[in-house]
């Protein structure tokens, strides 16, 4: 008798950054999610890093399905003035519940 061994997906966690950059936000994000539409245990992540374009609501109409399927996280935080790259993805990759993790 065969058997055959089941692999093992492991939950990937696709972390985003985004201050004043919602062009390339709406390009990228949904393309990612295509892309990524046939594996099933992973979450994309994506931190408003006190943005002062209209990602909230860009996210809010495009995003809201993807939401409420678990596919896309969504965070925001108002206190940076400036963008800082490595607190940036600190913060976003600490809410990341994958065993891989990719900014």
């Amino acid at each position: 008798m065969l058997f055959l061994k089941k692999k093992r997906q492991y939950k990937i966690s696709f972390c985003t950054t985004c201050m004043n950059r919602l062009f390339h936000l709406a390009e990228t994000l949904p393309q990612n999610i295509d892309d990524n539409r046939g594996y099933t245990n992973l979450e994309f992540i994506v931190l408003n890093y006190n943005s002062k374009d209209e990602i909230d609501k860009w996210v809010e109409r495009k995003m809201i399905g993807q939401i409420e399927k678990g596919r896309v996280r969504y965070l925001k935080t108002t206190q940076p003035v400036f963008f800082k790259v490595s607190h940036a993805k600190n913060i976003v990759t600490k809410f990341a519940t994958g065993e891989i993790v990719c900014n």
